[in-house]
């Protein structure tokens, strides 16, 4: 086998013939495997060596973090800089191709600062690279960043509501297509931030858990369930971990719980605005371990809110209808805070209204739909009736396409006009 492979290679290399090298490509979740350079070890498999250090002034006291990356087998390395090591790692590793995939500080939370990137490069058995990173630009920004610019610049999507037990001001965000219901629970086991604190899952409110995972660099963790049989199939729902909003080091605190009911797929809620407003609309249920979509569907309510007239919260009109607009409240300022329906076990707010304002005619729809297959089966048969029509109708067109007896001169025999065969027989006899 192993000369069947060097003739190969031979032969590729004299007809100029040339192999690219793949990157493997990092599977998402905890699955990446992040080497520390302090754990590296120099031995024959690891000959060469990556210098990594940080060009600033006495005044930066941050510690910062690179990720280097092997595209040829996808291993990554991560060196880190601080005043104890005077901002200079080192990272024995095998010989192959590499690049800078990130340069960070875990006690930035705000993006103040960024850093200049080395070119990609190769490394030879036994060769040495010394790297330098600096501070992008001449001066980095200052600290007295306008809270507008900070508030403005953060993003935090979430396909379900996430709730938050704890002290920590990192959040979660669940995002995918579900395939199931799940009741979902992550504790948080150690603090730090994405790359360097681990958690647990339960889909079963608590019932049973997963092993502890490892949040990743990039905060994206798939989930995961387990069969009968013990092997892991996907959820369809991927947590995602941001720290956009924290200010200290560990935005993750350890013994933190965020919970989310994972509604069935079958069932959602259809939340639609009509209008030109940047004022949305949002109904949550005051007790937060009921959900929405129950009492939407319960109570068979359908929400149709309409504004009567423009403004900001307080001055804008507006008039309720729980029937979907066959019926309407009286007509109501746009509440500043949140309406209370404590009947029904829900508020009804306008976020940013004080800000912006709602605009006449604007239209807010919301209400329970359930995933029916009524109308699948209706169609189903109604295309099994408009096939069979069609080949009876084919049938017939065909059938009357069909030549007559006459065109092919197909006559009945007159059997009085036949001559037994025993005549036959006689006459050709005498002849």
């Amino acid at each position: 086998m192993k000369k069947a492979l060097l003739f190969i290679c031979t032969l590729l290399t004299i007809t100029g013939i040339k192999l690219s090298a793949q990157a493997a490509e990092p599977d998402a979740g905890d699955e990446i495997a992040v080497t520390e350079s302090i754990s590296t070890k120099e031995t024959d498999d690891t000959p060469s060596q990556i210098n990594l250090s940080l060009d600033t002034d006495d005044t930066f006291s941050l510690s910062v973090y690179a990720e280097i990356q092997n595209t040829d087998t996808g291993k990554i390395y991560r060196l880190n800089l601080y005043h104890d090591n005077e901002y200079l790692d080192k990272c024995f590793v095998e010989e192959g191709t590499y690049k800078v995939l990130e340069i960070a500080s875990y006690e930035d939370s705000t993006g103040t600062y960024a850093f200049t990137y080395p070119e990609d490069f190769t490394l030879g058995s036994g060769d040495t690279i010394d790297l330098t990173t600096s501070i992008s630009g001449s001066s980095h920004k200052s600290q007295d960043i306008q809270p507008d610019i900070i508030e403005g610049s953060t993003s935090y999507e979430t396909d379900f509501n996430v709730f938050h037990e704890g002290t920590g001001a990192g959040q979660v965000a669940i995002i995918g297509d579900q395939n199931d219901k799940y009741e979902l629970v992550i504790n948080i086991e150690t603090s730090g931030v994405p790359g360097g604190f681990s958690v647990k899952y339960s889909l079963d409110d608590g019932i049973t858990w997963s092993e502890t995972k490892n949040v990743p660099l990039h905060g994206s963790l798939d989930l995961f369930v387990q069969s009968d049989n013990g092997s892991s199939l996907p959820t369809g729902l991927t947590a995602i971990f941001t720290a956009e909003n924290a200010t200290d080091s560990s935005p993750f605190v350890e013994g933190d719980y965020y919970y989310s009911h994972i509604n069935d797929p079958k069932t959602s809620v259809i939340s639609e605005h009509i209008g030109d407003s940047s004022v949305e609309m949002e109904i949550a249920p005051l007790d937060k371990e009921v959900q929405l979509y129950d009492i939407l569907s319960d109570k068979d309510l359908s929400f149709y809110v309409k504004v009567l007239k423009s403004g900001v919260a307080g001055e804008s009109v507006i008039e309720i209808s729980l029937d979907g607009g066959k019926t309407f409240m009286e007509e109501r300022l746009t509440p500043k805070t949140a309406l209370k329906f404590e009947s029904l076990g829900l508020r009804v707010s306008f976020p940013h209204s004080d800000t912006y304002q709602l605009k006449e005619g604007d239209i807010y729809t919301v209400y329970p739909y359930r995933e029916s297959y009524l109308k699948a089966y209706i169609l189903a048969i109604v295309l099994s009736i408009a096939t069979s029509l069609a080949i009876v109708c084919a049938y017939i067109y065909l059938r009357s396409k069909l030549p007559g007896d006459d065109v092919w001169h197909i006559h009945d025999i007159n059997s009085e006009l036949c001559l037994s065969p025993v005549l036959i027989k006689d006459e050709y006899d005498e002849t």
